[in-house]
């Protein structure tokens, strides 16, 4: 009897995992390109946002709107396009999300040597040259007058 059961629920797994909902292809399907900036600009937003909460907030800046406007694209069809994604072919998803790692880490590294070249020029602008005055000097000087 539990040899049935076990059989029978082990039928039932294989069963349930047979349909795997697929995403139909969107009317307006985005290229992997197109994505991967999308992304790219969804993610830096919201790094910024939560970074910097109260200024985006009082700057009235809306990521999504932001988005939809600068890609020219709306909701629905990001939503669809993600979705699509994400359900249809796990190797352009995660293509797609590792193109995304490596800008942000492009970005992360140029804006990382900009601080770097930033930081040494405020330093060197604030260092005031340093001259080697020791009281020795002083006596001679004072001696030979």
């Amino acid at each position: 009897m539990k040899s049935y059961l076990l059989f029978l629920s082990f039928v039932l797994v294989l069963m349930s995992c047979d349909k795997v909902h697929k995403s139909p292809e969107p009317d307006n399907l985005l290229s992997q390109e197109k994505m991967v900036d999308i992304m790219c600009d969804i993610r830096l937003m919201n790094a910024a946002r939560s970074k910097n909460y109260r200024k985006i907030k009082d700057s009235s800046v809306f990521i999504d709107k932001f988005v939809y406007h600068k890609y020219k694209i709306d909701s629905v069809t990001l939503r669809q396009n993600l979705n699509y994604y994400a359900t249809n072919s796990f190797k352009t998803a995660k293509d797609i999300e590792f193109a995304v790692q490596q800008r942000l880490e492009s970005i992360k590294k140029e804006v990382s040597e900009k601080i770097k070249v930033e930081d040494s020029l405020k330093l060197t602008k604030k260092k005031p040259a340093k001259l080697d005055l020791k009281k020795e000097s002083f006596k001679s000087t004072k001696e030979g007058n």
